[in-house]
């Protein structure tokens, strides 16, 4: 399976890892919490315990920030934050409800962590620097223990605000995991 290739089975097994008393931000398009592999809800006590939009669905990278307290991603054509927070604590193990219930019984890596998630992407477009620096400041504050970016914006140089937003987390100590991007068009100078 894909967790024994990836070690996580063993870190389960051996280690008894399962992200309980951990809590992800999650930097993306917002997540669809209804889902029931996402415990169907938002807010204290839910997997989703926490989090904001820090663009609403008309923002593109280049209008108008409407901000508001719900990250709720329902207008994505491909709700990547959504994916990105079923990867990290997705637990479908149990689900029986019609139009959710999996082919295959899957978990997330860390199924017990709790995640906040921080939608910097509109329904559709880009986003910007200044909201990803928003949003990694915002979970720094909000007790992240980890920040997932998986923001296909390429490589920044270290004088750069996010990069500056980075170094802040890990001298607070969040971890900050960040994808290079997800088409390789960048070429061989980007590493995640």
């Amino acid at each position: 399976t894909i967790h024994t290739m990836t070690g996580v089975e063993r870190a389960r097994q051996e280690l008894g890892l399962t992200g309980k008393g951990v809590v992800v931000a999650v930097l993306d398009s917002g997540v669809f919490y209804k889902h029931p592999a996402l415990g169907g809800c938002f807010g204290p006590g839910c997997k989703i315990a926490k989090g904001y939009d820090l663009v609403g669905d008309d923002y593109n990278g280049a209008n108008n920030l409407n901000p508001d307290a719900d990250p709720f991603d329902n207008c994505s054509d491909i709700s990547h934050g959504t994916h990105v927070a079923g990867i990290v604590a997705g637990d479908a193990r149990n689900i029986t409800a019609p139009g959710f219930k999996p082919i295959y019984p899957w978990t997330g890596v860390a199924p017990d962590a709790t995640i906040h998630m921080y939608r910097v992407f509109g329904c559709t477009g880009l986003t910007t620097n200044d909201v990803i620096v928003s949003a990694i400041f915002r979970a720094i504050e909000d007790g992240a223990d980890i920040i997932n970016l998986s923001i296909d914006n390429g490589p920044n140089f270290p004088e750069a605000a996010d990069a500056a937003a980075v170094t802040r987390a890990g001298e607070n100590g969040v971890k900050v995991f960040a994808a290079a991007g997800n088409n390789g068009a960048v070429g061989l100078y980007v590493a995640a």
